[in-house]
């Protein structure tokens, strides 16, 4: 799980600065640095009071509430910004499956999205404090330290599209929101002779070339 979660972050960096991280050794030298950073920010979780830490992070920034609001986020880009007849059409050409198309469609735009609210609300609605094993009542700033991660992990979706569409974007609204929600993959041009993992980045910008 965790390769899973650093591989992610990683690859999403990359393909944000291909032209920066895929220079020489440069992207190996990152997920290094990645790496080191977040065993370095783990080492208070093993501490003897490590468990305490570790708890409030997976109560309130790990789990619950923060992960179904990030899904409910997810399914409306696949469902309804990028779409999901689009977005499944492109599966369809990779794998070549379309028998499931109307199960993932309706999953994607409505059953999927609608079961995560419902759950969001009861959990919103059943919500205690934590308590470790039921005994330890955490102080209050225990309980402010786990506020502030919840809203740091749920405002960064809002003030990013806020961001793109008010300083990033001309045009009207209706223009800028046509622009963001546009798919863009950038074109990677290497400096000198292109290694293996590249390949994919030069024949996108063939394609992209006049």
């Amino acid at each position: 799980m965790s390769f899973v979660c650093v591989e992610g972050f990683i690859t999403t960096v990359v393909d944000l600065f291909p032209n920066t991280l895929l220079r020489g050794r440069r992207r190996e030298i990152f997920c290094a640095v990645i790496c080191l950073v977040f065993c370095i920010l783990g080492i208070p979780m093993v501490t003897n009071g490590g468990m305490y830490i570790f708890q409030l992070f997976d109560y309130y920034a790990a789990s619950g509430f923060v992960l179904l609001w990030v899904a409910i986020l997810e399914y409306g880009v696949i469902g309804w910004v990028y779409g999901g007849r689009r977005f499944m059409s492109d599966i369809t050409e990779m794998t070549g499956v379309s028998w499931i198309k109307p199960y993932m469609l309706f999953s994607w735009m409505f059953a999927s999205p609608l079961f995560a609210a419902i759950i969001s609300i009861f959990g919103l609605v059943a919500y205690e404090p934590l308590k470790y094993e039921d005994v330890y009542v955490y102080p209050w700033w225990g309980y402010m330290l786990g506020m502030i991660m919840i809203v740091s992990s749920l405002i960064n979706v809002p003030l990013f599209i806020f961001y793109q569409l008010i300083f990033q974007s001309e045009g009207s609204l209706r223009e800028r929101w046509t622009v963001l929600t546009t798919s863009r993959v950038p074109a990677y041009v290497p400096p000198g002779p292109a290694a293996e993992k590249d390949t994919d980045y030069i024949k996108l910008a063939k394609l992209e070339s006049p």
